[in-house]
């Protein structure tokens, strides 16, 4: 396939936000506007892909942001994505940026790999201000307004000049303090909940049962592969996840994820039953509180079905609650347990 990537024109900037909405689907129609900045990729004199970006000056630094890359279905795996990023980290750097940041979905196999390829990590608040100092990092990661503050499951991506000085950065994940984090920082948003009739340490430890029985579940599914594995809170959706709190319930996600990324059927497969057991063990949690009078099963029941709730949603931000990995592996199976997870929610 021949293609062309040279400069978003004016004139072009609300026909590529059109195409960067279609390839996102439902989630790009709510979060992609109109942009100013970005490199198009042109085939038969149609936009067939594309990346927008935009800088930010906070003191003495300039941070570059690479907001949304983007192909049609139809031009995929012809190397326009990496192309594309080429240019537009290229063109980032040329501008005197100090640093280059981004987020990735945490499932998004072919943009981790693809930041990462290109001299990017995974890196922390903490991380990213030992880096940038604490006013530019604080900048920086509430760019993402209106995706990685809101979006559960998303990862902050940040780059430096210097490829080396940047692996200094890099977040380090050891599961055990992964899976606590994970527990704690989700109880600690059950403000509504622990208000309630119950005993408060009755209902935090109800659905801390419920936290470390995901990563015990998701920890008994990677034995089935021949894969590494690593536990891993995310940090996207902080923002969020304690808004809801004041009125539900919006858990940030935290699971098992491959030490090393494939684009192969067998990668899928390991990945939907991971997603799968975990789904299993959410739907025996609410069907023993609806035969065994128990308040802590009943407790963990309430988390219980908004996680199941969540998992019949396999589009952005709710994919990374497992949907979307069940469905990317096989639409039959991830259509079997979503209409069993509603019915059991809502009819029985």
């Amino acid at each position: 396939m021949e293609f062309t990537i040279r400069q978003m024109q004016e004139n072009e900037a609300k026909e590529a936000a059109s195409v960067a909405r279609k390839a996102f689907g439902i989630i790009g129609y709510l979060i992609i506007r109109k942009p100013t900045l970005g490199l198009v990729a042109v085939s038969d004199d149609k936009i067939v892909g594309g990346v927008f970006y935009y800088t930010k000056q906070s003191g003495d630094k300039k941070i570059g942001i690479v907001s949304f890359l983007f192909t049609t279905p139809e031009c995929q795996g012809h190397g326009i994505a990496g192309r594309l990023m080429d240019e537009c980290i290229k063109t980032l750097w040329e501008l005197g940026c100090d640093a280059q940041v981004s987020y990735v979905q945490d499932d998004n196999v072919g943009s981790w790999a693809a930041f990462e390829k290109r001299g990017f990590v995974k890196t922390s608040l903490i991380k990213s201000i030992q880096a940038l100092g604490f006013s530019t990092a604080i900048k920086a990661q509430t760019i993402f307004v209106e995706t990685f503050m809101f979006c559960a499951g998303a990862d902050f991506y940040m780059a430096l000049p210097d490829k080396e000085e940047t692996k200094k950065y890099e977040r380090c994940y050891a599961s055990v303090p992964q899976i606590v984090l994970f527990a704690l920082i989700n109880m600690l948003f059950l403000w509504n909940v622990i208000l309630g009739d119950n005993d408060p340490l009755i209902v935090a430890g109800s659905f801390g049962l419920v936290f470390l029985g995901i990563a015990a579940v998701g920890w008994l599914g990677t034995l089935f592969t021949r894969r590494k594995w690593h536990f891993r809170f995310t940090q996207g959706g902080f923002v969020f996840s304690p808004i809801m709190a004041m009125f539900s319930f919006y858990p940030m996600i935290g699971g098992w994820y491959p030490d090393k990324y494939e684009n192969t059927p067998t990668f899928k497969r390991d990945m939907a039953i991971n997603s799968i057991l975990i789904w299993l063990f959410l739907i025996a949690v609410v069907v023993g509180s609806r035969f065994v009078n128990n308040v802590v099963l009943m407790v963990m029941s309430h988390v219980a079905v908004v996680y199941l709730i969540f998992r019949c949603i396999p589009v952005l931000p709710f994919s990374s609650y497992g949907a979307g990995r069940v469905l990317q592996w096989n639409k039959i199976v991830f259509l079997a347990f979503a209409v069993v997870s509603v019915l059991l929610v809502f009819v029985f």
